[in-house]
């Protein structure tokens, strides 16, 4: 299983900027567009892939941990998928 995370370039290049982290700096929005479209056009998973907006999800809510655990344990196991 792959739980990908994606939010608008604006918001991520704002999100990266307030952390700063030394590391980051050089990241632009164009960086992050280029790995938008490659995460977009990611069909090579042959497993669940669970894609969820940033913008609207935060992982460090409870509650959106929460509704997230309860939608994977939702999910066919592996054994069931055999």
């Amino acid at each position: 299983m792959l739980i990908g995370l994606s939010a608008p370039t604006e918001l991520l290049h704002t999100r990266i900027r307030r952390r700063g982290r030394r590391m980051e700096t050089a990241v632009t929005a164009a960086h992050l567009d280029t790995l938008a479209a490659a995460f977009a056009a990611y069909t090579v998973w042959d497993r669940q892939l669970i894609r969820l907006d940033a913008a609207h999800f935060n992982t460090f809510n409870r509650t959106h941990l929460v509704e997230l655990a309860a939608a994977l344990r939702q999910l066919p196991t592996l054994q069931e998928t055999r």
